[in-house]
């Protein structure tokens, strides 16, 4: 079921709305046939939102109306593989239509999407972390590298000549990050550092073996309601499809034998 609102059912509206709300009268007639002005209108939408121009479209909605009277000319669309290739893309079609009615019928409120975000503030961690880091590959190295800093060693210095990791010709900088984008092991060091301080012990990752510097902290800004809000919104969209799909499934007469 899930798999239906995360497969693209939803994201299939955005064209279909598009192009009923924009279609235009532009006239194309093709071999003597008249084509329908919002087929085209809905071909060139979905080639705008992959970055193609209006004219371009044209000519590959034109070519494509030839070869489509020509598969019907020779009956092609009888064949039975192309048959049910139509067949499931009208259902597909169907059920998109059925859902973007139902959920635009049942828009969430605001009630709902406050709460959405006060849930989602709630689980962000309300400290950023400004560190430096350099990656080694194996464990000796990190315990060299640790070596010399209590020798009185420049970290930066260090990072830029042993840092194996991209951030390495940076002085190994990360800029600031919360601990939920940075793996757990790495994210768990660098909290229990004080500003100031770097690891005493090579921390261990997938990546290979750190030495962190944690620089500063500061507390986050969360993220306005406003700017979350189309985050929001799909994710209450999702929730009431699914919601709907469990209704009709559960009052529905299903066999499967």
């Amino acid at each position: 079921m899930n798999s239906l609102i995360r497969g693209g059912l939803i994201a299939a509206f955005a064209i279909t709305g598009y192009a009923t709300a924009h279609a235009q009268q532009t006239p194309l007639t093709v071999n003597g046939e008249q084509v329908d002005p919002l087929m085209l209108q809905s071909f060139q939408a979905a080639r705008a939102q992959q970055g193609g121009d209006p004219q371009t479209a044209m000519e590959e909605f034109i070519s494509q109306e030839l070869l489509v009277q020509e598969a019907i000319k020779a009956k092609l669309d009888q064949e039975p593989d192309v048959a049910l290739t139509l067949e499931i893309q009208r259902r597909n079609t169907l059920a998109s239509a059925a859902l973007r009615d139902y959920v635009d019928k049942h828009p969430p409120t605001e009630e709902a999407l406050k709460a959405d975000y006060e849930a989602a503030i709630a689980e962000m961690s309300g400290t950023e972390y400004k560190a430096r880091h350099i990656l080694l590959e194996n464990q000796d190295d990190a315990v060299a590298v640790i070596a010399s800093l209590d020798d009185g060693a420049s970290f930066e210095e260090l990072a830029k000549e042993k840092s194996t990791g991209p951030s390495g010709p940076d002085g190994g900088d990360l800029g600031w990050f919360t601990p939920d984008r940075m793996v757990k092991p790495f994210s768990d060091a660098a909290v229990a550092l004080e500003p100031g301080k770097y690891s005493t012990e090579p921390v261990q990752t997938q990546f290979g073996w750190h030495v962190i510097l944690l620089e500063e902290t500061r507390e986050a800004e969360p993220p306005t309601f406003e700017s979350m809000r189309p985050e929001l919104l799909a994710a209450e969209q999702r929730k009431s499809a699914t919601e709907y799909l469990t209704e009709l499934r559960e009052s529905a007469e299903i066999e499967t034998e």
